[in-house]
């Protein structure tokens, strides 16, 4: 009897780590996807910023140019 229940424990500690395992793999795995998913809404809205300021940036430089443009024709340059 004493070697039965041996075989008993042996057999319920593999089970033990085979569970273990199984857990600590969804776990990972889940871990793993949310950190990828929240990378990616990250990534997005990083670009989604750099865009505004780079239209910001490019508002800007058009209206300086407009600006210089509209000086520039506003006053005639009389060279004889």
């Amino acid at each position: 009897m004493l070697r039965g229940g041996a075989t008993l424990r042996k057999r319920q500690g593999r089970l033990l780590r085979k569970y273990a395992l199984v857990f600590g793999a969804l776990v990972g795995g889940t871990l793993i996807a949310g950190s990828l998913l929240q990378l990616y809404f990250s990534y997005q809205q990083s670009q989604g910023a750099i865009l505004q300021i780079e239209r910001v940036e490019a508002s800007r430089a058009a209206l300086r140019i407009s600006q210089s443009q509209v000086s520039n024709t506003s006053t005639p340059d009389r060279v004889k």
